[in-house]
This record gives structure tokens, C-alpha cells and sequence, in this order.
């Protein structure tokens, strides 16, 4: 479950010129389900794959720019903040940048990719889209983004 209260506070030192009104956790294409599948793993070896699901959530591939990425929503835009651990060893200090889009450049559009719930954020400016994927349990990412689909 998302940490509101820690999540807006590493937002805001991550982007201290804009005032960031709300944060939501979003993933990258493929991890979460593969969180799933090393669960489901876990569950049909007896615990095996569970080994490699928290090897897993300690850290990001090398091909990501993040582990997670918190949404940190501003009067002006929208940025695009990476978290660099997912788990028990996550925390949301020392968030990096990673992209910014205006709000009067974003379009969200939802999907899904199974039981996951898929989100992509295009800059219409730039043409650039970020696809990401979203926890099925207590996300507030629709009525967040609602406004920009």
C-alpha cells in the first residue's frame, strides 16, 4: 500500500520548484506480472521462486530507468519521478527526475494486460509515451489522471 504521506514528501524535495498536489506508484512494463508469476511460482514449488521474487523487488534491472516511478501531479505537470528500490527496502527519498510533461501536454489512456491495470502517458508535444503498469490494489490512478484521458 502506497505511503501518501512519505510519497508526496520525497516528491517535493525531488521537484522543489513546483507544488506537487498528489503522487501515485506505477511500474514498469513486465515487472509486476512477473511479480505475480515468481508468487505463483513460490506457491507451486514451496517457496523456491520466492527467493528470487524478493531478489526481485531489491532493486531495478539494468535496462529500467527506475524500479518504480511515483507520478507527482503539479498545477503545471505532470513528472516522472524513479524510485531506485521496490519492497521492503524502498523508500521514497532521493527520487530522480526522469521526465516531465505539461499538463496541457498530456494524454493518459488505460488498459489492461491480463489482472494488471497498464497506463500510458504520452506528451503530445514531443510524441514520447511512457507505458507503465499499476497494482491492482488500492491505486487511485484513475481518479488522479481522470481529467487528462
Amino acid at each position: 500500500m502506497l505511503d501518501k504521506h512519505a510519497a508526496l514528501k520525497g516528491a517535493q524535495a525531488a521537484v522543489p520548484q513546483d507544488e506537487i498536489t498528489d503522487v501515485e506508484v506505477v511500474f514498469p512494463a513486465g515487472t509486476t506480472s512477473a511479480e505475480l508469476l515468481s508468487q505463483g511460482l513460490g506457491d507451486a514449488v514451496g517457496g523456491a521462486a520466492e527467493v528470487l521474487g524478493a531478489a526481485a523487488e531489491a532493486g531495478m534491472d539494468a535496462t529500467e530507468e527506475a524500479a518504480s516511478v511515483v507520478l507527482a501531479l503539479s498545477d503545471s505537470a505532470l513528472y516522472l519521478l524513479g524510485r531506485h528500490r521496490v519492497g521492503a527496502l524502498a523508500s521514497f527519498r532521493h527520487l530522480t527526475p526522469l521526465h516531465r510533461i505539461p499538463r496541457e501536454h498530456l494524454h493518459v489512456t488505460f488498459g489492461r494486460e491480463g489482472v494488471l491495470l497498464a497506463v500510458t502517458l504520452t506528451d503530445t508535444a514531443t510524441s514520447a509515451a511512457y507505458t507503465f503498469e499499476v497494482k491492482p490494489l488500492g491505486s487511485r490512478i484513475k481518479e488522479m489522471l481522470a481529467p487528462f484521458v
